[in-house]
């Protein structure tokens, strides 16, 4: 991520639907808070804040996302995921606790 998108980061900054962080690389961030910062991530359900890399949604879909990369991030899969804000993040790694 550049410095510059770095520097508009704030506490509401949503991880999927503005970062469009997503699939395997989202569910690495949050093994991250639990491995680095013991975060207990036992009821955080992924599929409630992001898409996976390619979803069981049939061969049609994995092909879209496959030769099409937004196809994932489209407003459509937004609208379906709930926000998931940088604040509740750091609320996590404050309380130890992500839900």
């Amino acid at each position: 991520m550049s410095d510059r998108k770095i520097s508009r980061l704030n506490a509401e900054t949503l991880l999927f639907h503005d970062l469009e962080i997503y699939g395997e690389i989202a569910e690495d961030y949050i093994n991250i808070l639990h491995e680095n910062f013991g975060v207990n991530i036992d009821e955080f359900c992924f599929e409630k804040y992001f898409p996976c890399e390619f979803s069981n949604d049939g061969l049609m879909q994995m092909l879209l996302q496959w030769f099409f990369p937004w196809f994932a991030t489209s407003s459509k899969e937004k609208n379906r995921r709930h926000p998931l804000p940088l604040s509740k993040i750091e609320q996590a790694i404050v309380s130890g606790k992500l839900i």
